[in-house]
């Protein structure tokens, strides 16, 4: 193929703007209000994290309250770092995110292969975010939205996560969060690939890690609590 015909090519494939302006983008923009602050510092995975998968379901058995529940961090305040992020997020995002440095609320952490992974909060009358930190550095938010958390996560238990899978690796590495029924002692998350178990910390949140077998669909099944 010589130039003439490459050039010939590339203009026949190109859109102009003229289809660009007919296009519906309408029903993007809240995916991209979710993505945009999805920051992760892994290098290695060969497909994207993918973030919000949701599964609501009836409490499944009750449990006792007890003391401690899921392992909390020593610290309860953002880390200068952390508030850096949120600050820059909150600017890309405007008023649409509950993001404020002032609302965050730690949740439930636990501890993974030595690095410490906290679940906060951010709530707003009318807005709410949800953002995984490690070690108190900057992390990925997994979701936000302009309405409150009720609306968002109307039954309980729910439970979200993330993935990130090592190129070559026959495992990958989920991140579940989520809240049940205060009271609750453990929720258990079933996946089409395994079970994740996570202990619930006395407001009813929780958060685990799990390395799990990379399968080409993940897919989360039941959600259920004891």
């Amino acid at each position: 193929m010589n130039d003439h015909e490459l050039d010939r090519l590339i203009a026949s494939a190109m859109i102009s703007d003229q289809q660009i302006e007919q296009l519906d983008i309408g029903n993007g923009e809240q995916a991209l209000l979710e993505e945009i602050m999805a920051v992760t510092e892994t290098t290695t995975s060969h497909r994207p994290t993918r973030r919000r998968r949701r599964w609501l379901a009836g409490l499944a058995a009750g449990g006792i309250l007890v003391s401690g529940g899921a392992a909390y961090a020593v610290f309860t305040v953002l880390t200068p770092e952390q508030s850096n992020a949120v600050n820059t997020w909150r600017d890309m995002l405007g008023g649409n995110c509950a993001l404020d440095p002032a609302t965050a609320q730690l949740v439930a952490s636990t501890m993974h292969e030595g690095r410490r992974i906290e679940y906060w909060t951010f709530d707003g009358p009318q807005n709410f975010a949800d953002v995984i930190f490690e070690d108190g550095d900057g992390g990925g938010s997994n979701g936000c939205g302009p309405i409150p958390r009720s609306e968002a996560h109307p039954e309980l238990p729910w439970a979200e996560y993330t993935l990130t899978t090592t190129i070559g690796s026959d495992t990958s590495t989920f991140t579940v969060y989520g809240q049940a029924t205060v009271g609750s002692r453990e929720a258990i998350i079933e996946f089409n690939n395994g079970t994740v178990t996570a202990e619930v910390s006395d407001n009813g949140y929780f958060i685990a890690v799990a390395e799990l077998p990379t399968v080409a669909d993940d897919t989360l099944v039941s959600i259920t609590t004891r």
